[in-house]
């Protein structure tokens, strides 16, 4: 950006590459900067929508996308015992050329994106983090280099915990979720990778996609009947969560509770407890595995 500058857009994810790509569509000076030096990253979203792919097409990405994408998706609805199918493309919308939802990976819509600005002149400066706000200036840090760069608007693309936001004190005005949602990249056996699985029960609704990613974390069946007391007579502690490794988080039940477990060099060990009682753990995280085993990842 020379002069005043022009649009400094804060984050390379969809948000971001998809503003930095309309905006210089119409002719708008554009720099598009991303703190994180790393391009691969657990996809963290799988649909699109069809008004979504509508508002794609004038910049041209839109084939690009689809042909990455599962056009026709078969879901299958898991409700007790009993399995029924169903395919998107049997629910159609009238009045648009994209007639149902697609399932298509985050990463792969961030590469098409990543690509098609890159195709205008405009690179994704990877390991450039915003650090202050001078007026219209920015203060960008990369590998210990202070850079001082004018822009005429600011775009914070760059997640709930928004550095932009914060920069500028735009408040945040949502709200938590009334209901517990667990978001988890796992590795499974014995469901079919070709098709998106939905099983619904009384506690809740689990969405299963397969994406062919590696899975930083791993799940397991708890005991049954675990017991509500520890071996030592006492009862259990509340479980707390943590972080495990540099991405996966972790729920983990203090030494003592019933369904302890820690694997010797895992780092990573316990639960939290379920809805059966104290010290029930439904959920195990497990570190990265180097080499996945051939199973539907989701």
């Amino acid at each position: 950006m020379a002069g005043d500058g022009g649009i400094l857009v804060v984050g390379a994810g969809t948000s971001g590459l998809a503003l930095a790509l309309q905006a210089d569509a119409h002719g708008a000076a554009v720099r598009v900067v991303e703190r994180r030096e790393r391009l691969r990253r657990p996809s963290r979203a799988l649909i699109l929508h069809p008004r979504t792919l509508e508002g794609l097409r004038p910049l041209g990405v839109t084939e690009a996308v689809l042909a990455r994408a599962d056009r026709s998706p078969v879901v299958d609805l898991h409700l007790g015992r009993r399995v029924v199918t169903a395919r998107l493309e049997d629910v159609r919308l009238p009045g648009t050329a994209f007639p149902h939802p697609v399932l298509v990976r985050q990463a792969d819509v961030e590469e098409v994106l990543r690509e098609a600005l890159a195709a205008r002149g405009v690179p994704v400066e990877r390991g450039t983090a915003l650090t202050g706000l001078a007026g219209r200036t920015a203060v960008l840090e990369r590998a210990g280099t202070r850079e001082r760069a004018p822009f005429r608007f600011l775009a914070g693309c760059d997640g709930p915990d928004s550095t932009a936001r914060a920069l500028t004190g735009v408040p945040w005005r949502g709200r938590p979720y009334r209901a517990d949602i667990l978001l988890a990249d796992l590795e499974l056996d014995g469901l079919a990778p070709d098709r998106a699985h939905v099983v619904a029960a009384a506690g809740g609704i689990v969405f299963l996609f397969a994406i062919g990613e590696a899975a930083p974390g791993g799940c397991s069946s708890p005991p049954r009947r675990a017991p509500r007391r520890s071996r030592s007579g006492s009862r259990a502690r509340p479980c707390r969560w943590r972080s495990c490794g540099p991405r996966s988080p972790r729920p983990v039940c203090p030494p003592g509770s019933p369904g302890w477990r820690g694997p010797r060099g895992s780092g990573c060990s316990g639960g939290w407890p379920s809805a059966s009682g104290p010290g029930t753990c439904s959920w195990w995280a497990t570190p990265p595995t180097p080499t996945p085993p051939p199973a539907a990842r989701g």
